[in-house]
């Protein structure tokens, strides 16, 4: 039998060589002493480990980026970052890799210290390799952003903000931690009750609030309250985060998010279809009812609380982990559901069938069972961080 020319089997590659993938892995305990150990010029210390942390492979600990990659990442000059490079060696935060050379020069991000016996282990955070690149590769980069705004705990801040990412479907920062919210007694107003519905209109975002952050981690010494509110308003400003209207369940910190309120998720065009159909009537006999109430409405089930559009604070560069690809699955299905329980009750509310209640929650994905009450309408028988916003009505216009 003759020996078949197989073809040589690649070199493994090791762990930790070349750049990985498309999202990083910073340590919350490494991330703390980028504050504390010494240096001359905290911005440029926090950017260059930003950097050469971004250039690790597996791993997260080798990296081949040294001063040309935190100079071109950042805007920083070579000096510069060859100075933070060192001050990063001298705070035990990297050291030279036993690759290293003078050309060449390699470095191993260095762990922290264990845990102590009992305590649990921290939740790293996940960061875009984007944050560090650019997303195209010929924008710049928000870690240049950043560092031209001087501000190091805006960058701060941003950074916490990435830890702050829950993996529900809004794929935002937790709601305690930043929320956009109706500053008033009623977050919405019931229009009217109709058989097994109820409309709601909902207020307007008048205030922001944030709970569960600790304020004073983002203030210098002497600074007042309000800058905390001035550093969230820059990271809007350069880019690195955005808001997003979500109905909610109520208006609380403990909200749970019900489905977007974007104009690309036309979720919103097609509540507020339903709703006015079932204002207006079968025969249009209350059109001046619809007339009433102007902004956005939406019909929930009429046992449900009073409900409020949240706005919640997104990233705008996303890290690529499973968990944020399982978010957006969520959300499409979210989405879906939603279109087709108000498209069914707008075509019920014009045959004048209001008993079939709505089904808030998705069928589960490997149910093949048709949703509750989903059958053709001829088969149906029967301060806690507060910040007033300056132009309370700058928004209103997408929700």
């Amino acid at each position: 039998m003759e020996a078949q020319n197989l073809p040589d089997k690649p070199a493994k590659r090791k762990r930790g060589e070349g750049t990985g993938g498309r999202f990083f892995v910073l340590d919350k305990a490494q991330w703390e002493r980028l504050f504390s150990v010494p240096t001359t010029h905290r911005m440029n210390l926090v950017l260059a480990y930003l950097v050469l942390l971004a250039g690790t492979g597996a791993d997260h600990r080798l990296t081949k980026w040294s001063t040309g990659a935190v100079s071109e990442h950042t805007g920083m000059r070579k000096d510069a970052a060859r100075h933070a490079i060192g001050e990063l060696i001298a705070g035990k935060l990297i050291e030279r890799a036993e690759t290293s050379t003078p050309a060449f020069p390699h470095y191993n991000v260095l762990p922290p210290k264990p845990p102590a016996k009992g305590e649990p282990e921290p939740t790293p955070i996940f960061l875009p390799v984007g944050l560090v690149t650019g997303v195209t590769g010929a924008d710049t980069s928000m870690l240049c952003r950043m560092r031209e705004t001087g501000d190091v705990l805006a960058l701060r801040l941003l950074i916490d903000l990435y830890g702050e990412v829950t993996l529900d479907a809004p794929y935002a920062v937790a709601i305690p931690a930043m929320r956009g919210y109706a500053d008033q007694p009623e977050t919405a107003e019931k229009a009217l009750e109709m058989g097994a519905h109820a409309i709601w209109e909902l207020a307007e975002m008048t205030a922001s609030q944030s709970v569960s952050l600790d304020r004073k981690r983002y203030l210098a010494k002497g600074e007042a309250n309000t800058k905390f509110w001035d550093r969230v308003r820059l990271l809007g400003k350069v880019g690195a985060t955005q808001t997003e209207p979500w109905l909610c369940s109520a208006a609380g910190e403990d909200a749970d998010p019900i489905f977007p309120m974007t104009a690309d998720a036309k979720v919103r065009e097609f509540a507020d279809a339903a709703a006015r159909a079932l204002l207006v009537g079968q025969y249009s006999e209350r059109e001046w009812k619809s007339e009433a109430h102007p902004r956005a409405l939406v019909v929930l089930p009429v046992h449900h609380q009073m409900p409020a559009v949240l706005w919640l604070t997104k990233l705008r560069i996303e890290a690529d982990t499973p968990g944020r690809r399982g978010a957006y699955g969520e959300r499409q299905r979210i989405i879906a559901h939603w279109i087709e329980q108000y498209d069914r009750l707008a075509r019920e509310a014009a045959a004048g069938i209001y008993a079939n209640p709505l089904r808030t929650q998705p069928a589960k994905a490997s149910s093949e069972a048709p949703a509750e009450g989903n059958v053709p309408i001829k088969d149906i028988k029967a301060d806690q961080g507060v910040s007033r916003l300056s132009n309370p009505g700058r928004n209103s216009g997408q929700v």
